[in-house]
């Protein structure tokens, strides 16, 4: 939270406080703003952004990677490679522009100068949204609609927003030219504009119409005028902030566009702590063709680093190898350069700060495989890697040597022979060392074919505000299976992760006995159920689960529907022409819905003419979210032939 109370005496002579659940256990109080303002104590919001750490970072990054870093104050506000960026809604990362539907923004407005930015900031929000106001600014920005305003006289002020009114600013400026307000006077109205304050809304169109006439402007005018502003006004955004906030933005957006590695390595270093956006971001690599590389004792740092146009991986993210062992390891290395090899690295690492499970964290890692031997002979050499450290550290420790002050040599042991990791195996291991599949990702193979069998995605069901019926689809991570106290039946809880995000599955009674045998640990499947959200986390009540080798025999004939999920912003007539013209292209028997959603609200389901029924190959996917964008499209199906919870009818 932002908002800091402060008080002469400790906060609890004047509040009740309450401790946030959690690893950070923030301290908050349990009055709301107004209470508190009441009280007559001092609340202060303090931003603290954490893209300010992240361009400070990357920064860092080109400096130390030995190019020179751009001067963030003085880029060009009109740099084309950037503003091609937000025209492609590449903005993950992209401070203020990463939601779904600010990208589906972009990519309608094509926006081609800084402005337009600042603009979209004042204009993506609840209010504005509401009234439909970007596709009004859209359909102006690129000609479809004559830029008209209220009255000509305020055309100047209006001019850089295309006769839309966006700012705060901008209506305080038409009161204090046209109607003579004070500037003071004009920040009044603007608060009660703000406020929706109807009486006091009444005496400041007296008094903007008294006003205007002194500048020849008729009281029909005047009037029609205020009525504009009263409409539009209540929506205004203060531009400083959404300046401020824009700037910051293409800040961003410029060095991901110039120097894509050190921002992302940047950006995953500030969320070091946050498992699913960790996903997002490696995921954003990948898009972006930038490699991740397992953490390597040789060249790795504390955090991300660059190597070459590469993402590093750091030391501290291997699990079970703590702040002291990644010291250590980089204080052998600063001492005698890069390790020759396993034996090597256990000799000169302070061996209080290496024990085996430590080395077999650094191996499942893959922070050894510079070393060049299989990781299964790596681990099978790790007790005798110890012992012949041991050795070598105590003859050191005792002082013996030869008659010139040498170390005895001592010849290391031969790398032992382990029975060899398949690659599912591999990546298991990998990500028990790094809570993530880093080098390869058991859904890379499949992810579009469990698109095709899923509703949601699992960060759209973690992200879900009411029940829902859903079919999502993952890895299974984990399986609990628990008796139930109550009833003493067997129920499971089955971690389900795809490759951004995670949701746990419930298995009770019917369901638990058919299919916790499918359930399989790292088996790729599909379950279907309702998403219930319960103290701020949503679970899933499964009613079934399907492994994903057979979801295409089993659902392939029982698609009841394609379903496509859109924001208001994209639906005009142009939008829903080209659409029709994709779905006219794969005409088949299968309806197709559309969920159409407003920002905060719920979702609008709507049934499609029988004219854009399709034809559900494999080629309609690709399609449809060429144009619709990734997660946009989900096909419905029954999962049974007696119609469970996991039917979902048109």
């Amino acid at each position: 939270a932002a908002g800091v109370v402060i008080a002469p005496k400790p906060i609890t002579s004047f509040l009740p406080l309450y401790k946030q659940a959690g690893a950070r256990g923030e301290i908050t109080t349990q009055y709301s703003k107004e209470e508190i303002e009441a009280l007559g104590l001092l609340k202060m919001d303090f931003l603290g952004l954490r893209t300010l750490t992240i361009l400070h970072d990357a920064l860092d990054l080109i400096r130390r990677s030995g190019a020179t870093p751009p001067d963030l104050e003085t880029i060009a506000l009109d740099d084309k490679v950037t503003l091609e960026l937000f025209q492609r809604g590449e903005t993950d990362g992209v401070f203020q522009f990463e939601s779904s539907g600010m990208k589906d923004v972009l990519r309608r407005l094509h926006p081609k100068r800084f402005e337009d930015l600042i603009v979209l900031n004042a204009l993506y929000r609840p209010g504005p949204l509401d009234a439909n106001m970007i596709p009004l600014y859209i359909a102006r920005a690129h000609g479809k609609e004559e830029a008209s305003v209220p009255i000509k006289e305020v055309a100047p002020i209006l001019e850089e927003t295309l006769g839309v009114i966006v700012y705060q600013e901008q209506v305080m400026i038409i009161a204090h030219k046209l109607a003579d307000f004070t500037l003071g006077q004009a920040d009044t109205l603007r608060k009660a504009i703000s406020k929706k304050d109807a009486a006091g809304m009444e005496r400041q169109k007296t008094a903007f119409v008294a006003g205007c006439k002194n500048h020849g402007v008729s009281k029909d005018k005047a009037e029609e005028l205020f009525k504009s502003i009263e409409t539009f006004g209540r929506y205004g955004f203060n531009k400083s902030h959404s300046a401020a906030y824009a700037l910051v933005a293409f800040q961003t957006a410029y060095l991901k566009a110039h120097y894509p590695a050190a921002f992302m390595a940047a950006t995953l270093s500030a969320w070091a702590e946050n498992t699913d956006e960790i996903l997002k971001y490696m995921n954003s690599c990948r898009e972006m063709g930038i490699a991740l590389l397992p953490p390597d004792v040789n060249t790795s740092g504390v955090g991300f680093t660059l190597e070459g146009q590469a993402i590093r991986y750091g030391l501290s993210a291997i699990k079970n190898v703590g702040q002291g062992s990644v010291e250590a390891i980089l204080e052998a290395r600063t001492r005698v350069g890069k390790f020759k090899d396993l034996f090597h690295f256990c000799e000169e690492v302070d061996r209080a700060q290496l024990n085996r499970r430590v080395l077999e964290n650094l191996v499942q890692a893959g922070a050894i495989d510079c070393f060049k031997v299989p990781r299964w002979d790596l681990f099978a050499s790790l007790d005798p890697a110890v012992a012949h450290a041991m050795r070598i550290q105590d003859d050191r420790h005792k002082g013996q040597g030869t008659l010139f002050g040498e170390e005895e040599s001592s010849a290391p042991p031969p790398y032992g022979k382990g029975e060899r990791w398949n690659e599912h195996e591999l990546y298991s291991h990998e990500k028990e060392s790094l809570g993530f599949y880093l080098t390869g990702h058991p859904l890379m193979e499949k992810e579009q074919v469990l698109r095709r069998y899923t509703t949601h995605s699992l960060k759209e069901v973690a992200c879900l505000a009411e029940p829902a019926e859903v079919a999502v689809g993952g890895v299974v991570a984990s399986i609990k299976q628990t008796k139930s106290k109550n009833k003493g039946t067997m129920y499971a809880v089955v971690r389900l992760e795809d490759m951004e995000s995670h949701v746990d599955a419930l298995l009770f009674n019917d369901t638990y006995r058919k299919y916790i045998s499918k359930a399989a640990k790292d088996e790729v499947v599909v379950v279907v159920g309702r998403a219930l959200v319960e103290e701020d986390r949503v679970k899933l009540m499964a009613s079934a689960v399907v492994p994903l080798a057979d979801a295409e025999r089993e659902l392939e004939q029982k698609t009841t529907g394609v379903l496509l999920k859109v924001p208001s912003t994209l639906c005009d007539e142009e939008w829903l022409m080209e659409l029709e013209k994709i779905l006219h292209g794969h005409s088949g028997a299968v309806p197709v819905l559309m969920d159409v959603s407003r920002e905060g609200e719920s979702v609008t389901r709507l049934l499609l003419p029988h004219g854009c029924r399709v034809n559900t190959g494999k080629a309609l996917l690709p399609a449809l979210e060429g144009f619709l964008g990734k997660d946009r499209v989900r096909f419905l199906f029954r999962a049974s032939s007696n119609g469970s919870a996991a039917e979902k009818r048109p």
